[in-house]
């Protein structure tokens, strides 16, 4: 399986006349910053940062965009597996939509309460954007930008989910079966996790390609384990 590529927000690129791909920061409509290649490079995140303080809906190099912009040059958040980079900076950038303006240095332990309580009807999704914070600002204290983490004394919220999530009866899934019969994705998706018991990330790349003599090799994101999964009758019937 190949690498999951992350989206850079802002971005805009295209080919030249001469075969060159060409790279641009852009928010909507406003100017746009030529960056040097290629995508990813040192170079890359040096010429974004640069055109990200210059957005005036950036904030400039004060800002909490400015600081996530640089969280995601670091080694601490390059290390994480391509699925929890994709997750981490979805949460961060809809942060930034709303907060990427204020002044990462002067908020205290008591803003991000708030912040935290203004999504107590979420409580899972309020603590995976603390946590989340937790590690921008950690990366703010070890690179020198703030002397203490803020986020560190933050509560947890109680999840509602107090027993897990619902395993499915047999009934259940027979009724699922009734409203999408073979041919339609659903039935492949559910088929592909009842006879495969692999992860959603894993389930959501498996397809008729990975299906080779009746088995189904597939790679696991999560372990990088390489599988060999017998594909059962039934599953070949569906696929």
């Amino acid at each position: 399986m190949t690498g999951t590529r992350i989206r850079v927000k802002h971005l805009e690129k295209w080919r030249d006349r001469h075969g060159k791909v060409r790279l641009y920061y852009r928010v909507a409509h406003g100017p746009r910053f030529a960056l040097r290649g290629p995508e990813g490079s040192p170079e890359f995140w040096e010429d974004y940062q640069v055109a990200s303080a210059k957005d005036p809906k950036a904030g400039g190099p004060n800002s909490l965009r400015w600081l996530v912009q640089r969280y995601y040059t670091s080694a601490a958040y390059s290390g994480m597996r391509a699925s929890t980079r994709r997750v981490r900076r979805g949460i961060l950038d809809k942060f930034c939509d709303e907060h990427g303006t204020k002044r990462f240095a002067q908020l205290q332990p008591r803003h991000l309460r708030e912040i935290r309580d203004g999504m107590a009807d979420r409580p899972d999704a309020a603590n995976s954007l603390m946590k989340a914070l937790r590690q921008v600002f950690q990366y703010a204290v070890n690179y020198d930008h703030l002397e203490a983490n803020p986020v560190v004394t933050i509560e947890r919220l109680k999840s509602r989910n107090k027993d897990g999530l619902h395993t499915w009866s047999l009934a259940e899934v027979e009724a699922f079966e009734v409203a999408h019969p073979v041919g339609t994705r659903a039935r492949v998706a559910l088929a592909l996790l009842l006879y495969t018991c692999q992860r959603r990330a894993d389930v959501v790349r498996m397809g008729r390609q990975h299906v080779r003599d009746g088995v189904m090799r597939v790679t696991q994101e999560k372990t990088g384990k390489r599988l060999d999964i017998p594909v059962l009758d039934e599953l070949r019937r569906v696929l």
